[in-house]
């Protein structure tokens, strides 16, 4: 959420809980931003938005999805036993221990920003706080068994922009041209958007130039959480 206060909702079979005493307290506490809170999430986070928002109701203003909140095509990549296996073998590669924070982006996001190299220290300033541990064996901070789970939740589960059909908040989708790297297709295929659409008809869809990590630094991005209530 964009009005300076981050909550940790988490999500179950597809679905958010209803648990920790940080989610409630960012429900029940006062909006402080301009007209509203934006609900913006990226990736499988862009799943988990609608529901967010839903729970919100009237204190939002706006959700921003970034590359996700629609369901991918139908493959046959896209089974649970298959996205379970994938995971699995990812978080075995980010879990591992790393030298340092610039050995980590180089492993990890090296295929993506390889067309951006300027990305490359703003990366490692992130993986600065996302990583832990003693020099030399530092750890990504995250639990492998949950976000596999999260993955399969979400990239195989239910749909969820449906979760905002009858509310009249703005949904803008910003979509990446290109996938993991600038060698792979998008990640939301046309078809995928235009199913997407048809859920929820006043889905607003932007395609942006990158792949799903360089369009984070899209002014794109930046420009639909800050736009003002009506704008788009």
């Amino acid at each position: 959420m964009s009005d300076g206060r981050v909550s940790d909702g988490w999500v179950s079979d597809g679905r958010v809980s209803d648990g920790p005493a940080s989610w409630r307290r960012a429900s029940e506490e006062p909006v402080t931003g301009p007209g509203g809170l934006v609900v913006i999430g990226h990736s499988m986070g862009a799943l988990l938005a609608p529901l967010v928002a839903a729970r919100l109701d009237d204190r939002v203003r706006r959700v921003v999805l970034v590359d996700g909140g629609v369901a991918p095509e139908r493959s046959l990549l896209i089974r649970r036993p298959v996205v379970r296996a994938l995971f699995r073998t990812q978080m075995k590669i980010v879990g591992r221990p790393w030298r340092d924070a610039a050995a980590f982006v180089d492993r990890v996001e090296g295929r993506a920003i390889r067309n951006r190299p300027e990305l490359r220290a703003p990366l490692i300033g992130w993986a600065e706080y996302a990583l832990a541990g003693p020099p030399g064996r530092l750890r990504p901070r995250l639990d492998a068994a949950r976000c596999t789970a999260d993955a399969v939740n979400a990239l195989t589960g239910e749909a969820t922009l449906d979760a905002l059909a009858g509310s009249a908040v703005p949904v803008h989708l910003i979509a990446a041209a290109r996938g993991a790297d600038d060698r792979k297709p998008a990640f939301l295929s046309d078809a995928a958007i235009e199913a997407g659409r048809r859920e929820l008809p006043r889905l607003i869809v932007e395609r942006v130039e990158g792949n799903h990590l360089t369009m984070l630094f899209d002014a794109r991005l930046a420009a639909a959480v800050a736009a003002p209530r009506g704008s788009l």
